[in-house]
């Protein structure tokens, strides 16, 4: 009896051992995921660290490109001086939106406030920030993306890549262009649509109009997630009640989201802040404005598009391109099955291919591509 005792007992015993090495084990695991979890974000507070003091001494080393950063200082000090519903009918040069006119109203009012002189150093470094810090935030959001697919050290190293490439560099702190800002709104406005809030994509790319004109290339990509979204994953899944809630809400929040971009519009003069748009998209009316794209490549820079190839206009040949595009950019979209890296991709295709094949492009148009192609390799599912 004894012997059987011990013999039914062993098990047990030996299955509490197993047990307490494998409780054990999972607490060496939790303790190493919690591990990877410091390292990773310790290793990007390094790269960004190392991020801003690059853009840091780049932002000092080099003025910026002159027309735009002189355009910067000298906005800065008149929208500030003269007021917001001033500022578009000073007899000077504007070409920018009211968007990004709010920040340097910021920039002139912190310059008076401190006695910083308009073209100092500090005052350079100030107007190049905004810029600077919309690449540091889309370093983070590159992160915080990558950390659903990869390992906090993996995701680090991702967002270490966009940080430090030479050309974002370039763009933002040493050219002193605010590309990165709008490219910022892009990236949030496709974040949002991947996770399904549709709501705060409106409004976040609602502000991306209101600093750039060429955050309308996007629109597309919008478009497209609310078709998914609500007339065919809602129409199918949804009772009708639900998904006529969800096609009144959104419609009425894409209402509300267009509202605000002529209530910000407002203080500077809707008409005068509205000709803003429409004078920017009817400028530079040449094939390429110093744009590496199909114009170039066959001679075709600073051409005007008015000029034909086979017997049709550059101009005409830019729109048929677009409407192209927009065509085969929805077939991939909705053929896709990946609901997470699709739009970053189909943003990414749209403003490539628009870049490549429109005219009127400036060198600098292709900018979101490089964070958006990135994006979708960092949000693609990952082989088993």
């Amino acid at each position: 009896c004894s012997f059987v005792r011990v013999f039914n007992a062993a098990p047990g015993e030996e299955g509490g051992k197993r047990r307490r090495r494998k409780s054990g084990g999972m607490g060496k695991m939790e303790m190493s995921s919690e591990q990877e979890k410091k390292i990773g974000f310790s290793i990007l507070i390094v790269f960004m660290a190392a991020a801003f003091i690059a853009r840091l001494i780049g932002a000092v080393v080099y003025r910026g490109y002159e027309v735009d950063i002189n355009c910067f200082l000298a906005w800065a000090n008149m929208i500030f001086e003269n007021g917001i519903g001033n500022f578009y009918s000073l007899d000077a040069f504007t070409d920018y939106p009211p968007g990004y006119m709010y920040i340097l109203y910021a920039i002139g009012a912190l310059r008076a406030v401190f006695h910083i002189a308009q073209t100092s150093t500090l005052s350079i470094i100030l107007t190049k920030m905004p810029a600077i810090l919309a690449d540091l935030a889309i370093g983070w959001l590159v992160y915080k993306i990558a950390c659903k697919k990869f390992k906090e050290t993996g995701a680090a190293c991702i967002a270490g890549l966009f940080l430090l490439t030479p050309a974002v560099i370039l763009d933002s702190a040493v050219w002193a262009q605010v590309d990165s800002v709008f490219t910022l709104c892009i990236v949030l406005m496709c974040y949002f649509l991947t996770e399904k809030k549709l709501i705060p994509a409106y409004f976040i790319f609602a502000l991306g109009i209101l600093i750039k004109p060429q955050s309308l290339i996007f629109t597309p990509v919008l478009i497209y997630g609310i078709v998914e979204q609500v007339f065919i994953e809602s129409f199918r899944q949804d009772p009708r009640e639900v998904f006529w809630k969800k096609f009144w809400l959104n419609l009425g929040c894409g209402i509300a989201a267009i509202l605000c971009i002529g209530l910000l519009m407002l203080p500077f003069g809707f008409h005068d802040a509205l000709s803003q748009y429409t004078e920017t998209l009817g400028s530079y009316p040449y094939a390429s404005v110093n744009a590496y794209n199909f114009w170039t490549m066959i001679g075709r820079n600073w051409a005007p598009q008015e000029e034909t190839l086979l017997g049709i206009a550059y101009q005409t040949w830019g729109m048929i391109s677009i409407f192209a595009t927009v065509i085969f950019s929805g077939v991939i979209f909705f053929k896709s099955k990946d609901s997470r890296s699709k739009y970053y991709f189909t943003a990414a295709l749209i403003v490539t291919c628009v870049f490549t094949l429109s005219v009127r492009m400036h060198e600098r148009y292709i900018y979101p591509a490089v964070i958006l192609l990135l994006l979708c390799f960092a949000a693609r599912p990952r082989k088993k």
